[in-house]
């Protein structure tokens, strides 16, 4: 229920290729949402990056969810990885740099590692979530075998240019394997 429906590209290598190519490969200031180059739609965390245009187009619409309220009648993401249709729901919004540890969580081998950065995507939230709610009592209640990989997250990343260069504003959302 929003202005944000793109194709979501990703060329091996060359984690910026799409920054400011279209689909086709051609150049377009706007450019093309893309998925983290580190990614591949399984991973445990899968960063997609966009655009934040001044209108709220390309990502500039997801600054929408700067407040609670549009979140409450928004919870939802879909997003299709090939033929599958996957439904995630909105566990934390978040204001950071570039430097944020979200953008080293993409794929984890172990149990603690996962823990923590479930952890820090939760405790950087602008405000809660109830998706972010189950998934914080899961990390206090569930065993390393139960948790572990048990969500796998979609992070949507965009600039907050009037803030700083480096600012930007994360949607993160979860759906369980």
């Amino acid at each position: 229920d929003s202005s944000i429906s793109y194709p979501v590209m990703q060329k091996k290598g060359d984690s910026e290729y799409y920054l400011h190519r279209d689909f086709d490969g051609n150049y377009s200031f706007y450019g093309t949402p893309f998925l983290d180059a580190r990614c591949t739609p399984d991973s445990d965390n899968c960063i997609i990056y966009g655009h934040n245009i001044n209108g709220r187009k390309m990502f500039g619409a997801l600054h929408a969810y700067d407040s609670e309220e549009y979140y409450r009648k928004h919870p939802k993401i879909n997003f299709r990885a090939g033929e599958e249709r996957r439904n995630y729901q909105i566990v934390s919004v978040i204001h950071a740099d570039t430097a944020s540890s979200v953008y080293s969580f993409t794929d984890v081998g172990n149990w603690e590692e996962y823990r923590e950065y479930a952890a820090d995507i939760l405790s950087q939230s602008l405000y809660h979530t109830e998706m972010g709610d189950t998934v914080q009592e899961e990390i206090h209640k569930s065993t390393e075998k139960e948790f572990f990989r048990k969500y796998q997250f979609l992070t949507l990343s965009t600039c907050r240019s009037w803030i700083g260069r480096d600012a930007r504003l994360l949607v993160v959302a979860a759906r369980e394997r």
